[in-house]
């Protein structure tokens, strides 16, 4: 495996989970505004789990994603000198708070201009990158409800870095920790699944970066070739989109995420070795994947303003479902594109002084 810091399709399948996020954010919104989630009326977000809940599942497309991203990294520092956690965290910081805490301000003064309740408690864990922890308070942080994923994230890192420097033992820990986590997401689900469903908050989401850090190393060692068979690539697809399209037994299955996350390592091992069914390395979806950061925070700022607008004209029709679905699109991708240019780009630059 030649080193290189970029793998081809990794940006394609950054920019599906990211609009899947967008798609599914968009309807939840609509229906909390007592507005039929699709032009077919809202029973249809029931039977076809895109809408209803691939929001969810495509976070977890991301950690996974991002778990075998930043092994990878490792491994590829690891080549020419232990990995550095300080300049790792300078990385992330470089690369996370501009936009996180530019929207933070932003989304409290949209707010405010509608005349909307603040919830201080949650801005406050969301400024301290413990976002998760507020559905588990029973906080309502409108507008920076999805930082809870971030949080996740952060805190992985505070500890991953260090973990990876035990050279000797570290896979051993993290198949030791995924397990873990597994096994206690299974028995948060069954001890609380009546209550809360299997795609709540109060689960491990570190086991999903934790597959995606084990894909990244067995993708090291080779081991990723006993599954790039064209038939594996093609079912991994074709499940992914029966589960997108249909209600099956794997929705209510415990591990559901868990599966997702093994699915999200082998479509980017195909992706990486150019043996996917499906090449995600088409220019418009290389883009958006770079601009993906972005899009994922701006998007519930962009359906706030347009749906409320949306609900006092009353449209119902199918032309009118098209445009303001295009337009929350178009915008998000608008406003993500402007801010990777003119204010993500600057703090990526100074990124190369902590290569």
């Amino acid at each position: 495996m030649q080193p290189t810091s970029r793998l081809p399709g990794l940006d394609g399948l950054r920019a599906l989970a990211a609009l899947a996020v967008v798609l599914g954010h968009i309807v939840a919104g609509l229906v909390e505004l007592g507005i039929p989630g699709t032009p077919l009326g809202s029973d249809l977000v029931v039977r076809v789990p895109l809408l209803k809940d691939f929001a969810s599942l495509s976070v977890t497309v991301f950690f996974s994603l991002s778990g075998f991203l930043i092994t990878y990294l490792f491994l590829m520092e690891e080549r020419l000198r232990l990995v550095q956690v300080r300049t790792f965290y300078m990385r992330r910081i470089l690369r996370i708070w501009p936009l996180y805490y530019t929207y933070m301000v932003g989304s409290g003064l949209l707010l405010w201009h509608f005349g909307e309740q603040i919830d201080w408690p949650a801005v406050g864990l969301s400024a301290l990158l413990f976002a998760n922890l507020s559905p588990l308070l029973s906080l309502s942080p409108m507008l920076i409800f999805h930082y809870w994923s971030l949080g996740v994230e952060e805190q992985f890192y505070l500890f991953y870095p260090w973990l990876f420097r035990l050279r000797r033992w570290r896979w051993h820990i993290i198949s030791g920790l995924c397990l873990l986590f597994i096994g206690l997401n299974g028995w948060l689900v069954v001890s609380f699944g009546g209550k809360h469903g299997p795609h709540t908050s109060y689960k491990i989401h570190y086991a999903y970066l934790l597959i995606g850090a084990l894909g990244a190393g067995a993708y090291h060692r080779g081991w990723h070739r006993f599954f790039l068979h064209r038939s594996i690539q093609l079912g991994t697809w074709l499940l992914l989109g029966v589960m997108a399209a249909y209600t099956t037994p794997l929705h209510s299955f415990i591990w559901v995420h868990e599966l997702l996350a093994c699915f999200t390592v082998l479509l980017i091992w195909g992706q990486a070795t150019g043996r996917g069914i499906i090449s995600l390395e088409w220019r418009p979806l290389r883009f958006l994947g770079r601009i993906s950061f972005g899009i994922y925070i701006l998007h519930p700022a962009v359906i706030f303003v347009v749906t409320r607008y949306w609900r006092v004209l009353g449209y119902t029709s199918w032309i009118d479902y098209a445009c303001v679905f295009g337009l929350i699109f178009g915008l998000t991708i608008l406003l993500a594109s402007l801010s990777y240019q003119y204010l993500e780009a600057p703090f990526l630059r100074m990124k190369r002084h902590y290569a």
